[in-house]
């Protein structure tokens, strides 16, 4: 029986997180979008999981795609901001935590 449950998926993804098991997790967080596509926790972990690869470029992308999902999603400009400041953008780093900041002072 294959579970098409995305809250499991997720759940078990940020488990794996924790667990510093970031390949395991990015899978489980892939099967999570593939049965909600709009759920923006899902691409916000595929995120995290790859930048915790190292590849903070790719990561980029995952933070985008969250933000698509919720423009007001604090932790995915929080993350995407440290991802460009690895990577030497820092106006763009920038750019992103006061986003994040001004969304904390409207919540």
């Amino acid at each position: 029986m294959i579970c098409d449950d995305e809250e499991a998926w997720f759940n078990k993804g940020a488990t794996l997180t924790e667990l510093d098991r970031h390949d395991e997790a990015l899978e489980c967080y892939h099967r999570a979008v593939s049965i909600n596509e709009k759920l923006k926790e899902g691409w916000h972990g595929m995120g995290l999981a790859i930048a915790e690869l190292g590849n903070f470029e790719e990561a980029l992308e995952y933070y985008d795609k969250a933000l698509v999902m919720d423009d007001r999603y604090q932790d995915a400009w929080y993350n995407k901001g440290v991802a460009l400041d690895i990577l030497g953008r820092y106006k763009e780093a920038q750019s992103c935590y006061n986003k994040g900041v001004a969304i904390k002072k409207t919540i």
